[in-house]
């Protein structure tokens, strides 16, 4: 199912309302659970703009001790005692499951991605109207619902293995001259191959 702007919205005021108020001036002592590559760059980001980070979270036991920009890792189990005010969910694969642990724990929380996507979403909703296509607006629906609900089925709604030669744009464009900018391994260039027969 495809997400509506109004749905989207009504999820985001959810999110927003799951946020504690002081966050943003210092007054939560919040934390992160998830170091892998989005906590990393969450700590820093969450520090730059005046959150009062004290602890991170790993279900990896191995990275406790350890520290993500000078705030301390600690392993999962150790939030059952250490009871931060605010979680932020980094561990994107394992956002649902992750909120579920939190809530049985009465800790408040929200991932760190639905809150980046409820904190911009003005932004966001300028680039959804400005795109030229309704299907471009529909997978960004998807991907922005996905990010402020964890659900990964709102993304399989609208993935498309043709990504680019699905839009008829792309398709019979015999007289258009075509440019395969960052090519990594070729795949996109083959894809245009396949679609146009050979004939381009």
């Amino acid at each position: 199912m495809i997400p509506t702007l109004r749905s989207l919205n009504a999820v985001m005021e959810r999110v927003l309302q799951s946020v504690p108020e002081g966050l943003t001036r210092g007054d939560v002592a919040a934390g992160i659970y998830g170091v892998g590559f989005l906590g990393r760059w969450a700590v820093s980001q969450l520090k730059g703009r005046g959150i009062k980070l004290l602890s991170c979270y790993d279900a990896d036991a191995a990275l406790s001790g350890g520290a993500v920009d000078g705030v301390p890792v600690h392993a999962a189990a150790d939030l059952k005692t250490r009871r931060p005010d605010f979680v932020f969910v980094t561990a994107r694969h394992a956002v649902l499951p992750v909120s579920a642990m939190l809530s049985d724990l009465g800790i408040a929380h929200a991932s760190y991605d639905a809150w980046y996507v409820a904190s911009n979403f003005a932004a966001f909703r300028h680039v959804h109207d400005r795109l030229g296509d309704e299907r471009s607006r529909e997978v960004l629906r998807a991907v922005l619902m996905t990010m402020l609900t964890g659900d990964e089925s709102y993304c399989a709604g609208v993935f498309e293995r043709n990504q680019y030669f699905c839009l008829s744009q792309f398709c019979g464009t015999h007289r258009e001259i075509y440019v395969d900018a960052g090519a990594f391994v070729g795949d996109s260039a083959e894809r245009f191959i396949w679609t146009h027969n050979g004939v381009f």
